[in-house]
């Protein structure tokens, strides 16, 4: 593997964007629920998503809008490289953990009884 990692920096006004983008989404998320008995659903869901549209559009257009979009697209391209399970190899995974938990519960329960009977029985002469 030979790949060159490359540092950026952003200057103080990208990360005030950022900021500033964070603030309008948890604004907008603030809004949705405080504003939920004056107003129709559909009327705060449009408020929602024009809000986040808002924030999109705010770090798009900082610095950390290519890079994000630039992170996307190798993301989207390492995807397609990664080897997926079938169906049938899901299946067998997923009982296999069913099993390692049921035999798991089994043995939890049968030294959590073990110790109820060391400790109650043995030590504390069976009063309960």
């Amino acid at each position: 593997m030979n790949a060159v990692v490359e540092s950026k920096t952003y200057s103080n006004v990208d990360k005030a964007k950022l900021g500033l983008s964070i603030a309008i989404a948890v604004g907008a998320c603030i809004a949705f629920a405080l504003l939920s008995d004056k107003f129709n659903i559909w009327l705060r869901l449009l408020g929602l998503i024009v809000g986040f549209a808002a924030a999109a559009a705010v770090v798009w257009f900082s610095n950390f809008g290519p890079a994000l979009r630039e992170y996307v697209i190798e993301s989207h391209f390492e995807m397609r490289k990664v080897t997926w399970p079938t169906r049938k190899e899901s299946w067998q995974t997923t009982w296999i953990v069913f099993a390692m938990i049921a035999i798991i519960g089994i043995l939890l329960f049968l030294f959590d009884s073990l110790l109820s009977w060391v400790f109650l029985d043995i030590i504390y002469g069976g009063s309960r």
